[in-house]
């Protein structure tokens, strides 16, 4: 029995492997033609595992690198210098609102709205209608019947407003405290479309 089973045995790891059952044929010229080609066609290790491309740099958000362009505001009939790639939200004659994204959950919002200022004092009583209740923490007359408006830092989240007031409107730029320089740029750029 015991040599009937080591026959057994050896006959099956002699047997050349098939998928039909039936046994393999020596490879013809033509096959081992194919085989070279194949071979020849495939990539080798090296240039399969070749590194991609580095993907370019975004554009730096650290403050004082945000790049701003000149936009026109048409709904408004104003232009305003905003960070270059911002997002339109709305526009309509009632108001508009803009955003950048920083990253990092950070967010630059710009709204601009026909509502004015005649006066450093009726700019400053408005202010915190317009930034949703922060404290002002200073007036500038900027001349012509502009008036910039800063506020405090918002405590819980770190964010600085700016308002700008004309006679016939005012933006807000709101952002980052570290942003403050571009958020006084941005608003004090308001004008009228010439």
């Amino acid at each position: 029995m015991k040599k009937l089973l080591l026959i057994a045995a050896a006959a099956l790891f002699a047997l050349p492997a098939c998928k039909s059952g039936e046994p393999e044929l020596a490879p013809t010229e033509e096959s081992a033609a194919e085989e070279v080609t194949a071979e020849e066609e495939a990539p080798s290790e090296e240039e399969a595992v070749a590194e991609p491309e580095p993907e370019p740099e975004p554009p730096s958000n650290e403050p004082g690198t945000l790049v701003l362009e000149t936009a026109t505001l048409p709904t408004m009939g104003h232009t305003m210098l905003l960070p270059q790639g911002f997002e339109r939200n709305r526009e309509t004659e009632t108001g508009a609102g803009y955003s950048y994204d920083l990253g990092d959950y950070k967010t630059i919002m710009v709204s601009l709205e026909p509502q004015g200022a005649d006066s450093a004092d009726r700019a400053r009583s408005l202010g915190p209608v317009v930034a949703g209740g922060l404290t002002v923490k200073d007036v500038e007359d900027l001349g012509e019947g502009r008036f910039l408006v800063i506020f405090e830092t918002r405590e819980s989240d770190g964010m600085q407003a700016v308002a700008l007031f004309t006679a016939t409107h005012y933006a807000k730029c709101m952002g980052p405290e570290a942003h403050q320089p571009q958020l006084r740029e941005m608003c004090a750029s308001l004008a009228p479309v010439q």
